[in-house]
C-alpha cells in the first residue's frame, strides 16, 4: 500500500511537471512562430532575362499588416539591409483594415528606401481601409514608386526589363475589369515582372504570358503541417493550391510570400514571418537553389 501511494505521488508530480512545461513552452513557441523572421533565398533562372540583369537581387516584402518587429521596425529594417537587395518589392497589405496603423508601415518604408529603390502594389486591405489615398501620398513622399496599374522599365545599357504593378481586385468594379487591366499591362517586348497581391489569379498571369510574378495574400496557409502546403488561405479556402514558394506553369513562374503579419487569424504555426530574396540568372544550371535562413 505505501508503494502504491508513492507511485501515485510520482505520477502526479510527473503530470504537474509536464503541464508546467507545456504552459511555458507553448507561449514561447507561439512568440517565436510569429516574431522570428526567415529569409527565403531563391535563385530564379530564365534565359529570357537580359544578361546585364543577371545577378539582380530582389527582396519581396508582403502582408506586413501593421506587425511591428522591434522599435520603429528595427529588426525588419536590419534584415532588409543585410539582404543587400538591388530593389525591394512590396506586394500589398502593408496596413490592416481592422486596425490601420500608417505609422508602423512608414517606419519600415522610411528605412527601406534608404537601402534600395522600393516598388509597391496595393492589396485588399489598402482598399478596405478607406485610407489608401493618405497612405499612397505618404509612400510617394517617402520615395516609393507606386505601381497602381502601371509599369516602368529598368534599363542597363541597351537592355531593359519591365516591372508592372496591378492593384488588388478589390479596387476594381468587377473581376473582369481586373482581368482586362492585367492583360493590357503586359509588355511583350521584354522580360516582365509583375507585382500582384493575389496568387489565386495564376491562370490569368500564365495566359497573359507574364514571366515572373510576386504575390502574397495567402499568409502561408496560416498553419503549415509536414507534407501539407497550408491549411487555409483567403480566397482559396482550405488546403490552398498557392500558399508559399515558387510555382511554375508553362513559361510563367509565381513566387508567393508567406508574409510578415496576421489579420483575421492572429497566430501562425510552423509558418514563420518571411522575407524572400530572389536572385535573377539568365543561365540555366543543374543546381538552382532554394533555402531559408532564420534570424535567430
Amino acid at each position: 500500500m505505501p508503494g502504491m501511494v508513492c507511485n501515485l505521488k510520482k505520477r502526479r508530480i510527473w503530470k504537474i511537471a509536464i503541464a508546467c512545461t507545456i504552459l511555458v513552452f507553448l507561449p514561447l513557441f507561439a512568440y517565436l512562430q510569429n516574431n522570428m523572421i526567415t529569409i527565403t533565398e531563391i535563385h530564379y533562372e530564365n534565359e529570357s532575362i537580359p544578361s546585364s540583369f543577371s545577378g539582380l537581387r530582389i527582396l519581396q516584402v508582403s502582408d506586413l499588416h501593421n506587425k511591428e518587429f522591434g522599435n520603429q521596425q528595427h529588426q525588419l529594417a536590419e534584415m532588409t539591409k543585410e539582404a543587400d537587395p538591388d530593389i525591394i518589392l512590396i506586394t500589398g497589405d502593408i496596413i490592416d483594415c481592422s486596425h490601420p496603423d500608417i505609422e508602423a508601415a512608414m517606419d519600415y518604408v522610411d528605412a527601406a528606401v534608404q537601402i534600395a529603390p522600393v516598388y509597391f502594389a496595393a492589396g485588399n486591405h489598402e482598399s478596405w481601409s478607406g485610407l489608401y489615398t493618405i497612405l499612397s501620398e505618404r509612400l510617394i513622399a517617402a520615395g516609393v514608386i507606386i505601381l497602381d496599374n502601371q509599369s516602368i522599365y529598368l534599363e542597363k545599357g541597351d537592355e531593359q526589363i519591365a516591372i508592372i504593378g496591378i492593384q488588388d481586385p478589390e479596387f476594381f468594379e468587377s473581376d473582369s475589369d481586373f482581368i482586362d487591366t492585367l492583360a493590357s499591362l503586359k509588355k511583350p517586348d521584354c522580360f516582365s515582372i509583375l507585382l500582384s497581391h493575389r496568387p489565386e489569379m495564376m491562370e490569368f498571369y500564365t495566359g497573359d504570358g507574364y514571366d515572373l510574378i510576386f504575390a502574397g495574400h495567402a499568409h502561408g496557409g496560416q498553419i503549415r503541417l509536414p507534407g501539407i502546403r497550408g491549411i487555409y488561405a483567403p480566397d482559396q479556402g482550405f488546403f490552398p493550391e498557392y500558399s508559399s514558394g515558387m510555382y511554375t506553369v508553362e513559361n510563367t513562374s509565381m513566387i508567393v510570400s508567406r508574409g510578415l503579419g496576421n489579420s483575421v487569424i492572429p497566430l501562425r504555426i510552423l509558418n514563420q514571418p518571411e522575407l524572400i530574396l530572389v536572385t535573377l540568372s539568365c543561365s540555366i544550371s543543374d543546381n538552382p537553389y532554394y533555402f531559408e535562413k532564420t534570424d535567430v
